[in-house]
C-alpha cells in the first residue's frame, strides 16, 4: 500500500487535498453520527477481513470493533475528535501510506453529507466548495418545500420506506481475486 512519493498539499493542521479540516472540522464529531444500517453494510463488505485500514478516518464514525482497525487521518483537528475507545490515527495521507503492500486484509473510506444545518454543512468537506450564495439558494428551496409540504407531495412516499438506498457506494477490492 505504499503510496507514491508525490508531495500532497497539506494545511497547517495537516489536512490534505482541497479540504481544510482545521477550519471546517471543529464540531464534526457532533454531527457525524454512525447510522447502524450503513455500519452493517460496511461490516458486511469487509466480512472475512481481520485487519482493516480506514483511510481518511476522521473521528472514526464507522470503525467497527469486529476488525483490527488502523486509522489514517491527516488532519490534527479530526484526529483530536476520535473517541477514547478507538485507537489513535496515524498522521498520513492516502497518497503516501506508511505501510507495505499487503499489510491489511481490507480497506475502507467513507463520506456523507448533511444539508440543512449550517454548522453540519460546515463540518462536511464537500460543502466547503459550494459558494455561500448557491448554498443558501438551494437549502432555502428545500427548507421552503419542506415547510409548505411541497416536498412531501412529491417525495413523501420515501418517508414510509424503512431506508433509502441512494448514493452510498461500497467498494470492495479483494487482493488476488
Amino acid at each position: 500500500m505504499e503510496g507514491s512519493r508525490s508531495t500532497m498539499r497539506r494545511t497547517t493542521d495537516g489536512s490534505a487535498g482541497d479540504a481544510d479540516y482545521g477550519t471546517i472540522g471543529p464540531g464534526y464529531s457532533g454531527y457525524r453520527r454512525p447510522e447502524p444500517r450503513i455500519a452493517a453494510l460496511i461490516e458486511a463488505a469487509l466480512a472475512g477481513s481481520r485487519t482493516v485500514l480506514n483511510i481518511g478516518a476522521g473521528a472514526g464514525s464507522y470503525e467497527s470493533t469486529l476488525f483490527e482497525m488502523t486509522a489514517v487521518e491527516p488532519s490534527e483537528s479530526m484526529r483530536a475528535q476520535r473517541p477514547a475507545h478507538l485507537p489513535a490515527a496515524v498522521d498520513a495521507v492516502a497518497e503516501n501510506l506508511p505501510f507495505p503492500d499487503g499489510a491489511f486484509d481490507g480497506a475502507m473510506t467513507t463520506f456523507s453529507e448533511m444539508l440543512l444545518d449550517p454548522a453540519a454543512r460546515k463540518a462536511c468537506s464537500a460543502w466547503s466548495f459550494v459558494d455561500a450564495e448557491v448554498c443558501e439558494e438551494y437549502t432555502g428551496h428545500l427548507r421552503r418545500d419542506l415547510e409548505s409540504g411541497a416536498w412531501d407531495e412529491k417525495h413523501g412516499r420515501l418517508r414510509q420506506q424503512p431506508y433509502f438506498q441512494g448514493s452510498l457506494v461500497l467498494v470492495r477490492a479483494v487482493p488476488g481475486a
